[in-house]
């Protein structure tokens, strides 16, 4: 009799537990999803696997405000510094059309223009100094605004605000102890915050391109390179979709690696690369722990 009372109370415990536990984020459940901000580093530095994960910032402009500039000035023919805005403009779309495919309706960047509140939160110190790049149709927005939220919230119906940024490097692959190719690497940090500030997302995905373009003589193909940029995206915005869209497709997958060609190779297994710790790493902060550009704001 005691091992059946004993039983019964910790079942009503584990159901208990259960019942306090919080459901997961989903959105776009009720409302459309604003995307208030897409914005990326101008280049493509080398990966730093001594910067940690966390300094947001640091390797949001680890290309540096001085360096990116001059790199851009005598560095024209560079496809990663040339083709920046269309790789940004290219993940912009594919992150929106991932939602939208997932059931997700996504309010038109174009609405954000006409807000003068919008206009004015997308002014920053290092939007002047241009090493900061928007996609086109958005503004390089730092700190979420919740007097901004709520101004879009009254527009659009929105009850979602996504503050999204790339970090776009490349990575070296190995061999043993031997580099053999230059891989792209994709950071992309998504925060998500309610009309009334409270911040619902605040997550950090990683992913390499299985792809890589050979590396001889310490040269690798630039636009072989760039090209690898725009899977690697869709692969990360399929998993966030995955995480928090109420509809997504089971058959949703990664694009399928193309065959190898030429200079072309396939990235090695993981445990054979240098990044191998940050590649597979996804880190998923509170409020009280993120960043201050992606934090919430006061009126």
């Amino acid at each position: 009799m005691k091992a059946k009372n004993a039983g019964f109370i910790i079942a009503a415990a584990a159901a208990l537990f259960s019942g306090c536990r919080s459901a997961p984020v989903r959105i776009g459940v009720s409302a459309p999803v604003a995307v208030m901000t897409v914005y990326s580093n101008p280049g493509v530095p080398w990966y730093d696997d001594t910067v940690s994960s966390g300094a947001y910032k640091v390797q949001q402009e680890d290309d540096g405000i001085l360096t990116g500039l001059i790199n851009r000035a005598f560095d024209g023919k560079n496809p990663e510094t040339t083709l920046a805005q269309e790789r940004i403009d290219d993940a912009a779309a594919v992150f929106t059309e991932t939602l939208r495919n997932s059931g997700i309706e996504v309010i038109d960047p174009s609405v954000n223009g006409e807000l003068p509140a919008y206009i004015k939160a997308g002014k920053s110190f290092f939007d002047t100094l241009n090493n900061t790049l928007p996609a086109t149709g958005y503004d390089a927005i730092e700190s979420a605004s919740r007097r901004l939220n709520s101004s879009m919230a009254a527009e659009t119906g929105a009850d979602t605000f996504i503050y999204l940024s790339f970090r776009f490097q490349k990575d070296t692959v190995k061999e043993g102890i031997h580099d053999i190719g230059v891989a792209a690497r994709v950071v992309m940090r998504v925060y998500a915050a309610d009309v009334n500030g409270k911040t619902l997302i605040n997550r950090e995905y990683t992913g390499t391109s299985e792809e890589y373009t050979a590396l001889r003589n310490s040269s690798w193909n630039r636009d072989e390179l760039c090209s690898y940029f725009s899977g690697t995206v869709r692969a990360l915005a399929e998993r966030f979709a995955a995480d928090y869209a109420p509809e997504i497709s089971a058959e949703m997958s990664a694009p399928a690696a193309p065959e190898p060609s030429g200079e072309t190779g396939t990235a090695l297994p993981v445990s054979a690369r240098r990044s191998v710790p940050a590649e597979e790493a996804e880190s998923q902060t509170d409020e009280a722990s993120a960043p201050q550009s992606q934090q919430t704001a006061a009126e």
